[in-house]
C-alpha cells in the first residue's frame, strides 16, 4: 500500500506564478501517487466487503444492467512462487505437486511461464480455472463478480497469499469494469462524454507517471522516470491509438463489436471484444503494482456508469499527440537526437512520445478544467515556461549527445520530459479536477 502521509506536489498559493528563481524549486515533494481520485483505497474497499457491505451497482438509467468486475494480473512466478500453491502442472497429481518444495515447482514451470497450470481444490473458487501466460510471466485472472469491494477483496487475498515487495504488491494489476451493451444505447447518450474521459484518463495515467517519477529520481537519481514511454505495450495515448479507441466507442454507439482486439496504451481502453455476453468495458492499464491506483480507477469507472459521463464531455476536445504534427515542432536538432536514442531496438520509432509537451497544453487545459481566469493565466504561463526549459535541456542533449551512450541520452531526456510535466503542474490540476468529479453525485 502506499505510504498515505507521504507529501504531494506542491501548488504555489492560488496558482500565482512564482518568482523566476524559484519557480522550479530544486526539490519537489511528491507522494508516490495521489488518491485524491478514489473515495476509498483498496484496503479499504477490502475490509468494507469482509463487513458485509458490499454493493451492487447499475447502470444510469439502467437499473438492470448490473456493472460487474473482473481481474487480470501478470506474474514472475520465480519472485511469487506462492502463486504455484494454488496452481499446479497438469500432469502432476495434487498431492505430490503439494508436497513439493516452491524451488522444485518452479523447476517445472521452465520456459512455459505456468501456461496451462491447473488450480488446485484449496485454491480460491473465484479464480480462473488454468494459468495463462504473459510475455511477462504467467496471467492470474478471477471469475466476474457483480461487486467492486469482493473485486478488491480479492486482490487483498492473492496480495496477502503471495506476499508484497516494498509495501507494493508483486502482481502486475489490471482491473475490468464491465457492462450490458444493450444495443448501444447508453454509449450513444453519453458518445462525447465516454471520449473525453478515455482521453482525460490517458494523461492523468500519463502526466503522473512522469510529475511522481521525476520526484523519485530527484530523490534517488537511480531511479529511471518515464520507462513507460519506451514499452509497446504502455505507449502514452496518441492520434493512432485515438483512432483504435474511437472505432471501439464507434461500434459500441451501434451495439456492435469491433474486431480489432488492440489495447496498448498507458491509461484506460475501452473495449468492446474482451468480455462477452453483449458486455461493454473498460480495462484499467496503469496501476500495475499499486493497488490503490486500481482501486480509484475502477471506482472512477463505476462512478461514471453510474451517473452518466457527462462531465467528462468538454474532455472531449482535447487535443492528442500526434506524430505529424508534433514531433516536428521540436526542432532538427532534437528531432535527430530522439531518432537516435528512442525506441531501443526500433530506434526512432517512439520519437514522438517526447513531444508531448508541444501540444496546445497551455490553450486547452486551464480552461477545460474550470480554473478562474487569474488561475488560468497562471497555469498557462507554468506550461510555456517549462516547455521552454524542455526544448533547451533537449537540445543541451543533443549537444554532448556523441560522448555519451544512447542509452545515457535516453535517460536524459526522459528526465528532460518528466521535468516538465512536473515544472509545468499539469498532474496536480488534473489530479484535483478529477477529485472534484469523483464526488459527483
Amino acid at each position: 500500500m502506499l505510504q498515505r502521509h507521504a507529501a504531494r506536489l506542491q501548488l504555489p498559493s492560488r496558482w500565482q506564478p512564482a518568482p523566476r528563481q524559484s519557480r522550479h524549486p530544486r526539490r519537489r515533494r511528491v507522494r508516490r501517487r495521489s488518491l485524491r481520485g478514489a473515495s476509498l483505497g483498496a484496503a479499504a474497499y477490502a475490509r468494507r466487503f469482509a463487513a458485509g457491505k458490499a454493493q451492487r451497482r447499475a447502470v444510469k438509467g439502467e437499473h438492470d444492467n448490473i456493472i460487474t468486475y473482473g481481474l487480470e494480473g501478470e506474474v514472475d512466478l520465480a519472485r511469487a512462487p506462492a502463486l504455484l500453491r494454488w496452481y499446479r502442472k497438469p500432469d502432476i497429481d495434487e498431492a505430490r505437486w503439494l508436497s513439493l518444495s516452491d524451488a522444485e515447482r518452479l523447476a517445472h514451470v521452465g520456459h512455459s511461464r505456468g501456461l496451462g497450470f491447473v488450480k488446485i481444490a484449496r485454491a480460491p473458487a473465484w479464480l480462473a480455472d488454468t494459468l495463462k501466460a504473459d510475455p511477462g510471466g504467467a496471467e492470474l485472472t478471477t471469475k466476474p463478480t457483480d461487486s467492486l469491494e469482493e473485486a478488491l477483496a480479492r486482490v487483498a487475498t492473492i496480495d496477502k497469499h503471495l506476499g508484497t515487495e516494498r509495501g507494493r504488491s508483486k502482481v502486475y494489476w489490471q482491473g475490468n469494469v464491465a457492462f450490458q451493451g444493450r444495443r448501444g444505447r447508453f454509449v450513444r447518450e453519453n458518445r462525447a462524454g465516454l471520449t473525453g474521459y478515455l482521453k482525460l484518463a490517458a494523461d492523468y495515467a500519463a502526466f503522473g507517471k512522469l510529475a511522481l517519477g521525476f520526484a523519485r529520481y530527484e530523490r534517488d537519481p537511480r531511479a529511471q522516470p518515464g520507462k513507460f514511454l519506451e514499452h509497446h505495450s504502455l505507449p502514452p495515448l496518441d492520434s493512432a491509438w485515438m483512432k483504435r479507441l474511437d472505432a471501439e466507442v464507434e461500434a459500441a454507439s451501434l451495439g456492435m463489436v469491433n474486431g480489432d482486439n488492440h489495447h496498448r496504451i498507458t491509461g484506460t481502453y475501452f473495449r468492446t471484444w474482451a468480455y462477452g455476453d453483449g458486455r461493454y468495458g473498460f480495462e484499467t492499464r496503469d496501476a500495475h503494482k499499486d493497488t490503490d491506483v486500481l482501486a480509484r480507477e475502477m471506482q472512477r469507472q463505476t462512478h461514471a456508469l453510474q451517473r452518466g459521463f457527462g462531465a467528462y464531455e468538454r474532455f472531449a476536445k482535447l487535443t492528442v499527440l500526434d506524430r505529424d504534427t508534433h514531433l516536428p515542432m521540436l526542432g532538427d536538432k532534437a528531432r535527430r537526437l530522439l531518432a537516435k536514442v528512442s525506441g531501443g531496438l526500433h530506434v526512432g520509432a517512439f520519437a514522438h512520445h517526447y513531444a508531448i509537451p508541444m501540444r496546445p497544453l497551455e490553450r486547452e487545459y486551464p480552461a477545460l478544467l474550470g480554473l478562474g481566469a487569474r488561475a488560468q493565466r497562471a497555469l498557462s504561463e507554468r506550461i510555456v515556461a517549462a516547455r521552454a526549459d524542455y526544448i533547451k535541456a533537449l537540445e543541451q542533449i543533443a549537444d554532448g549527445a556523441h560522448s555519451r551512450s544512447s542509452a545515457d541520452n535516453n535517460l536524459r531526456v526522459r528526465v528532460a520530459l518528466a521535468r516538465f510535466v512536473a515544472h509545468s503542474g499539469l498532474y496536480q490540476a488534473i489530479d484535483k479536477h478529477v477529485a472534484t468529479l469523483a464526488r459527483q453525485r
